[in-house]
């Protein structure tokens, strides 16, 4: 149970449980992570820079995605680890750069969970005025947001098992059901129907507003890695947490080229301006293409999505910190003690689900509903994209000799590398407020997260050494 020499840590307390999760409870933990059915989110905020051309934006971010997960792929032929790049990149390129990527994936889940609240009270709000004239108080979205929050982390502090049976029931139904909604309005659109949507033909600004509206076509991508977390609870975890990824990303990719391009025919690809402005534009065009039940439909499964995707995204994120915490520099080894009985790292889960609440409660204060989500979504494709750009970076450091492949391990992942760099300039020039802010944020977190790997290294030399070499399943 031992790696490379580090000690005391093959007791019960701090072990996942091995060989408990079969192949399609990993495929849809990425599955429910990406939320196939709240890419109305992501349409709506992209549209607001691709205009009719977001379709187009969701096949860029589909390939970038594909050829990524060539490097994620052939890591976890390697490694198996709750704390999943993190310990990728520690092994394969040394403990500076694995504990500083671990630091942003830190910040990446606290940023993505916490923009899922936010959105979340935005359909409730909406939804409810749309297609029952309910008006909330103002404060309302303060009480919805919490009670979400205490809702969907319940499944994970009872365990795996429950959460990921749960997101296989719902996360296919989702799929299921607006995959046939997104059917029946491209048969209803008719003659509507176009390639140009493909084109940059309707963007604002271009190919530019194309890679910038991609931000939040990857968005809807966010999570297909989750599954690495799962390393060292799955079946077989060096050939399954591959294919897992491999199909909750086609699956996921799919569905979302498919949606777009559907409901951007449907509203009209040169009106968008109306569809993000609409906030529910999802809800809107089905009642007035289908009607009110597949609108009371696509609605009930936006905001379940929503919730599948934050159970989803908890589990990885306490499995992630449960992983970065065991091995005791930058946080105390305490933190990854696991419930004898459920096998949840419970203390994880409350400092993960405390931390982005007061981050997504105080960024809808300051920011509202909407715009705080956006500034939060980009933080976290930042953070995403960064993170995979070191990982498509170093994967080719673990293989040696023969084993090594140009194409695999260096050509493909330096082409997504070189499309997620194009993604993330896209955020920088030319300057856009309030979304600027997120670059900026992003870059005072690395800049912080540097600052903590020196000290690491500087006081704790041996568990500096060790970062990212044990694992459960060693």
């Amino acid at each position: 149970m031992l790696h490379h020499g580090v000690c005391n840590m093959t007791t019960s307390d701090t072990e996942l449980k091995h060989n408990a999760i079969g192949f399609w409870r990993v495929v849809f933990q990425g599955v429910s992570s990406t939320a196939p059915a709240a890419i109305v989110a992501s349409i709506t905020a992209g549209s607001a820079y691709a205009g009719g051309s977001v379709p187009l934006s969701f096949v860029i971010a589909f390939i970038a995605v594909l050829f990524t997960i060539v490097a994620i792929h052939q890591y976890s032929k390697k490694v198996s680890h709750a704390g999943g790049y993190y310990a990728y990149v520690s092994r394969s390129a040394g403990p500076f750069l694995g504990i500083f990527t671990g630091l942003l994936l830190i910040g990446y889940q606290i940023a993505d969970l916490a923009f899922l609240p936010l959105f979340f009270v935005i359909l409730v709000q909406y939804s409810l005025q749309y297609l029952a004239g309910v008006v909330l108080p103002t404060y309302a979205w303060v009480i919805v947001a919490l009670v979400s929050i205490v809702a969907w982390s319940i499944p994970p502090y009872l365990g795996i098992k429950p959460s990921l049976n749960y997101s296989i029931v719902f996360g296919l139904a989702e799929v299921i059901a607006l995959g046939a909604a997104a059917i029946a309005v491209i048969i209803v659109s008719g003659p509507q129907n176009t390639v140009s949507v493909f084109t940059p033909q309707y963007s604002p600004t271009g190919i530019n507003g194309v890679f910038l509206g991609g931000i939040f076509a990857v968005t809807s991508f966010l999570g297909y890695g989750s599954v690495t977390t799962l390393g060292e609870e799955a079946e077989n975890p060096k050939k399954t947490i591959g294919r897992a990824l491999l199909a909750d990303t086609l699956i996921a990719g799919l569905f979302f080229i498919l949606f777009s391009y559907a409901y951007t025919i449907g509203w009209g690809p040169a009106n968008m301006s109306g569809f993000t402005n609409a906030l529910i534009p999802g809800t809107i065009e089905t009642r007035q293409v289908l009607g009110l039940v597949p609108a009371l439909l696509i609605t009930f499964f936006a905001l379940e999505s929503f919730f599948n995707s934050s159970l989803s995204f908890t589990n990885s994120a306490i499995r992630y910190l449960y992983g970065f915490s065991r091995d005791n520099h930058v946080f105390p080894r305490s933190i990854s003690k696991v419930h004898e009985s459920s096998g949840s790292p419970r203390k994880a889960l409350l400092i993960i689900v405390s931390s982005y609440t007061v981050l997504s409660l105080a960024m809808g204060y300051v920011f509202g509903l909407f715009m705080g989500f956006v500034l939060l979504a980009t933080v976290a494709t930042i953070f995403s994209l960064t993170v995979h750009i070191i990982v498509n970076s170093t994967v080719s450091f673990i293989y040696k000799g023969s084993e090594k492949n140009i194409l695999v391990h260096i050509v493909l992942p330096a082409v997504a590398s070189l499309m997620f760099l194009f993604i993330i300039f896209s955020t920088v020039y030319p300057v856009s407020y309030p979304i600027v802010y997120a670059p900026i944020a992003a870059l005072v977190w690395a800049l912080v997260s540097m600052g903590m790997v020196f000290t690491v290294r500087a006081r704790k030399p041996e568990e500096y050494k060790n970062a990212g070499m044990y694992s459960t399943t060693d």
